[in-house]
């Protein structure tokens, strides 16, 4: 509990409480001036702050580095997580997040429009139900279920639903656009057997 003191005021003054060691400022600022700054744990000798001069800052755990500035960023060694509720991860018009060697998916806003670009390979999209709904979430356009239906609908109202046979259309199974546009078309040259039932009654007349 004895310190040293410096300046008129006792601005920044340095001592032991029995427990812990302070460093503490009272005006302005509180510098360390140093080319080269290294902070490490007591009893290993582990790194914990490394600072170089006109050079980058790195952070460890444990020893290990995981964090480490660069001219052109950062690097995280590991996991990013943001564990505070409500937390972000924003970036700014024409800024793409970007995975893979050879920048082959990119994701970004341009300020109009919101584009997932796949530039390698497919754009596989793995879930056991897919919804996709308009924003504000009230009328759905596309849901699929594993191992179930796949519907496809027009302003809330569903059009078309996959069964384990085949399709169920509601409303107007096709409508040609087109000149010279063919109706419709069944099986193929080798189809033999292909036909279509037009069922009038519940007794398949």
């Amino acid at each position: 509990n004895t310190s040293i003191d410096f300046g008129d005021a006792s601005d920044l003054r340095i001592y032991h409480d029995g427990t812990r060691s302070y460093i503490q400022s009272s005006t302005g600022n509180l510098e360390i001036q140093s080319d080269n700054f290294w902070v490490e744990d007591k009893a290993n000798g582990h790194g914990m702050i490394h600072a170089v001069a006109d050079g980058g800052v790195e952070l460890y755990y444990d020893n290990v580095k995981k964090f480490e500035t660069y001219t052109c960023g950062v690097e995280v060694t590991g996991n990013l997580w943001l564990k505070t509720a409500g937390g972000k991860i924003q970036l700014n018009d024409d800024i793409k997040f970007i995975a893979g060697n050879g920048d082959d998916l990119q994701i970004y806003h341009n300020a109009t429009n919101s584009f997932i670009q796949s530039n390698t390979g497919y754009l596989k999209i793995q879930t056991d139900s897919l919804k996709i709904h308009d924003r504000s979430d009230d009328h759905p356009m596309i849901e699929a279920v594993n191992d179930g239906a796949v519907n496809l609908y027009y302003d809330n109202s569903k059009k078309l639903e996959t069964t384990s046979t085949g399709v169920n259309v509601s409303g107007t199974a096709f409508n040609v656009l087109g000149t010279g546009a063919t109706f419709l078309e069944i099986g193929s040259s080798d189809a033999s057997g292909a036909y279509l039932i037009l069922d009038g009654d519940s007794n398949g007349d």
